[in-house]
């Protein structure tokens, strides 16, 4: 019986580390696609857009919501920018307020993301805007939900969030590529800091 055992353990071996694998793979990829969250736009007053090394998928995702007749206010906290989407094209808004973004009126342990919420929520009020529809990156906008989620809690606005339709289709292949797994993981470990520094 012993022998019989020793014979065939490479085979309980073998699936237990391919159960094991294939359940990690599995975990991995549910994950990476929770990143991804985004709702059907509804009509707003502002669009909000986030920056990031793929800005320009993101503003094209932002002109073709308000070409589409969504909104024609776009907020870009981040440089303190606001534009009206006039005639198929983005033209300044002149009235805007220049004196907003003040990164030093911020603790050191607020992250970027957080800050240009904090700005977006500013600006509405200053605009007296109550709707907005966010957009950013796909793997950008779970953390970005979860931290408006937080910062607009218990105030009476309509929100909802897009992804770029522009973003590089992810394919199997693409989510393992180390660029996308180190994304991944920055993520989660931004999303589980936001967490914990929002409970001190």
């Amino acid at each position: 019986m012993i022998g019989y055992i020793q014979k065939y353990s490479w085979y309980v071996k073998l699936s237990f580390s391919t159960i094991i694998g294939g359940c990690i793979f599995i975990t991995y990829f549910f994950a990476f696609s929770f990143l991804n969250y985004s709702e059907q736009p509804v009509k707003v007053d502002t669009v909000i857009l986030f920056v990031g090394p793929d800005y320009q998928s993101r503003l094209n995702e932002a002109q073709y919501l308000m070409n589409e007749g969504y909104s024609k206010h776009l907020f870009v906290p981040a440089l303190n920018k606001s534009f009206i989407f006039e005639n198929g094209s983005l033209k300044v808004d002149k009235s805007h307020r220049k004196d907003m973004f003040k990164v030093g009126s911020y603790p050191d342990y607020f992250e970027n993301t957080h800050i240009e919420v904090l700005e977006a929520k500013k600006m509405m009020e200053i605009s007296g805007f109550t709707s907005a529809i966010f957009v950013s990156s796909s793997y950008h906008m779970r953390r970005i939900k979860i931290i408006v989620s937080k910062v607009f809690f218990g105030k009476n606005y309509i929100l909802s969030f897009k992804s770029s339709r522009f973003d590089k289709p992810n394919s199997l292949f693409s989510n393992v590529k180390w660029s996308n797994i180190k994304r991944f993981f920055f993520e989660y470990i931004k999303i589980v800091a936001f967490c914990f520094y929002r409970i001190f």
